[in-house]
């Protein structure tokens, strides 16, 4: 303290960096008696935070906290990512030379003993030397698995949808598939995906897990931007493709992906699991015997996400309505049994949540509403869905009860059960017709959905 004194002339300094670790609260009280007036503390280690408020007020003195890595959940400025990017390219630059603290280095192999002796003085800065570049890492790991027989299925992507509803949705399936290979950005994620499920390998190739001939079916659950290329190269190595909503960020994708399904003659499935589920099939029977125009109304309670959120951003996520609203799109084209005529935008919110209200004319007359909310109490059902006709109106509740008034033998409800969304229904699907070559949803409805979904994404209110 007395040195930082005298370096400034007695004045105080701007700021103080803290990068200390003890439990003892005498670091972050003298970097404030040691600031200037309306100086600044940064802890960047962990230190005791018991202030001493006299410290503080005296001069007026900031103390922030850093998030020293950056924002974990983004990958631009800031960010984690952007932030190691750059000081490796200083690194590499010359511009931050780290020479004068590698005390010294040691073969990987020998990783725990150097871990072991870091608390040794010695120890400044350890590199740890890999095996030359062509040995270091395999990018396919096989596991041991019994013999089964299946169809052989590889899953793109190892996220929470994946691993969280997928994955055991799929091996809890009757007719369970061979999970052949689970393939991830993150070698990791997928190592301990194909853990966990009973994949036959992992790897972060897709081109290898493509080559495998005993894949018959590919899932691709990758982030947004990534869907239509590797949905095209699934296609075009004569794979089935299951393609997680959405298809695709735009219009001239869409098209490439449906060129590809085309010339490969394999099925292309998107999952739209919601037209899979049991009341939406219950209600689409009872709309089939009912005669003249019906009004639809879907109200989404789809709650806020972060503002880094990566569905948020058009170049990945490609935004909230071509990104999940796609699925009541689906629901309604499936519902009316009627092509979209056209689509009117009514609001769209300004909170950046990617909120939008849009009205939707059938060709058969039918006209339907999407409420995609973001702003609604949480304790709110997550998705209703209301029809009516003349004299008669049914209600479908959180997937979990249909009531109508006007018409009988229509009330269905599912006691105590969680909402069932058709995830397992959608599935079955999917396998099922494989075989015989018979596509769950019409390619050309999949392809109408999803142009009207971009389309809708760009509309403003």
């Amino acid at each position: 303290m007395a040195a930082g004194l005298s370096w400034s002339q007695g004045q105080g300094v701007a700021g103080v960096l803290i990068t200390a670790s003890t439990s003892s609260d005498q670091p972050v009280n003298q970097a404030a008696r040691l600031c200037r007036p309306r100086g600044r503390v940064v802890l960047v280690g962990v230190v005791g935070l018991h202030l001493n408020r006299a410290d503080f007020y005296r001069h007026e003195i900031s103390f922030q906290v850093s998030n020293s890595y950056g924002n974990r959940e983004s990958t631009g400025p800031g960010s984690a990512h952007e932030n190691f990017g750059q000081a490796l390219r200083w690194m590499a630059e010359g511009a931050l030379k780290v020479g004068p603290l590698i005390s010294s280095r040691a073969n990987f192999a020998a990783a725990a003993e150097v871990y072991a002796d870091l608390n040794q003085a010695r120890a400044l800065g350890v590199i740890l030397e890999y095996a030359p570049a062509e040995a270091a890492f395999a990018r396919q790991i096989k596991f041991e698995r019994p013999l089964s027989s299946g169809l052989g299925v590889t899953v793109m992507g190892a996220g929470n949808f994946t691993t969280r509803t997928l994955l055991p949705a799929l091996i809890g399936l009757k007719k369970k598939p061979v999970l052949r290979c689970i393939v991830s950005a993150q070698g990791a994620t997928a190592y301990f995906a194909a853990q966990k499920f009973g994949a036959s390998e992992a790897g972060t190739d897709i081109s290898t897990a493509l080559a495998d001939p005993a894949t018959e079916a590919v899932f691709i659950t990758t982030r947004h931007h990534q869907h239509a290329e590797q949905a095209i190269a699934a296609l075009q190595a004569g794979k089935n493709v299951w393609v997680e909503k959405p298809l695709a960020l735009s219009l001239p994708e869409i098209e490439a992906v449906a060129q590809a399904a085309r010339r490969s003659g394999k099925i292309l499935m998107v999952g739209f699991n919601r037209r899979f589920a049991p009341l939406a099939v219950h209600v689409r029977r009872t709309l089939d015997r009912c005669v003249g125009p019906k009004q639809f109304k879907i109200n989404i309670n789809a709650g806020s996400l972060p503002a880094d959120h990566w569905t948020l951003p058009a170049a990945v996520g490609g935004g909230r309505i071509v990104g999940e609203a796609c699925h009541f799109i689906d629901l309604l084209r499936y519902l009316t049994a009627s092509p979209i005529r056209a689509v009117q935008c009514r609001t769209r919110g300004t909170d950046g949540q990617d909120a939008g209200c849009y009205t939707l004319t059938f060709e058969n007359g039918d006209t339907g509403e999407i409420n995609y909310l973001t702003d609604q109490p949480a304790h709110l059902p997550k998705e209703s869905v209301e029809v009516s006709g003349k004299d008669w109106t049914i209600h479908l509740d959180n997937w979990q009860a249909v009531r109508a008034t006007g018409l009988t033998g229509v009330d269905c409800r599912r006691w105590f059960a969680a909402p069932d969304k058709g995830h397992t229904q959608a599935l079955e699907a999917f396998l099922e017709g494989i075989a015989p070559g018979k596509a769950p949803i019409p390619l050309e409805q999949i392809i109408e959905v999803s142009e009207w979904a971009v389309k809708m994404q760009e509309m403003v209110g």
